[in-house]
């Protein structure tokens, strides 16, 4: 990177990557505070990441440490040194107070949760959702009761649960499966064709069920 004036008001210097624009930022900033042009607590300089803002302002504290001004490496704890979320976030709670509005960030996040209506609305499903699995999970029993033989009820009865987890298993990777390679849609249409897979195959159990009553 080359010499500029600093001094001189705004300055954009084109930079790549590995060019040394941490080093001439942390030179930069730290020649200011050398000269008085500006207090350690009142730099600011914004990052794209939190990593890179810690390892900024331990640079310009090791700078001013090596220079001996212990007292303005101690006040560069207090700079605005972060990302721009995290000086959006002391900006507001530093001023919170002035318009207004609570300074605790907890608080913050807690008046922006989820609304009333939205809590509600997710109860009422899963109510909805456990009555129905329910009445699945009694309909289930009740079917293979009535399609079994005595003589096989207890292997039937086995093989059931035994199919019955084997399917959830093999529900959860292809859904998973699906849900990567084609997103919601595929994941819906699968489960759909699923649902009239099982429907045709139920049908034919009844049919044949029907047939063996009445012979």
């Amino acid at each position: 990177m080359g010499e500029f004036d600093s001094d001189r008001g705004l300055v954009i210097v084109p930079a790549g990557a590995g060019a040394g624009k941490t080093h001439r930022i942390k030179t930069q900033l730290s020649d200011w505070v050398k000269r008085k042009v500006v207090r350690p607590e009142r730099i600011l300089a914004v990052t794209f990441t939190e990593a890179a803002a810690g390892e900024l302002r331990e640079r310009i504290r090791a700078g001013l440490l090596a220079d001996g001004l212990v007292a303005e490496a101690m006040a560069v704890e207090r700079a605005y040194v972060s990302t721009i979320h995290g000086l959006g976030l002391r900006l507001l709670t530093e001023h919170a107070l002035a318009a207004g509005a609570s300074a605790s960030p907890a608080a913050a996040g807690a008046a922006s949760g989820p609304q009333t209506w939205l809590t509600l609305t997710l109860i009422a499903g899963l109510l909805v959702f456990g009555g129905i699995f329910a009445i699945n999970s009694a309909l289930h029993s009740y079917l293979i009761l009535a399609f079994t033989k005595a003589e096989r009820v207890t292997m039937d009865v086995g093989f059931y649960y035994m199919a019955n987890a084997g399917g959830r298993l093999a529900g959860t990777v292809l859904s998973g499966l699906t849900y990567q390679v084609g997103g919601l849609t595929l994941m819906l249409a699968t489960a759909a064709v699923m649902v009239a897979a099982s429907a045709i195959a139920s049908g034919r159990l009844s049919s044949e069920h029907k047939v063996a009553g009445t012979v």
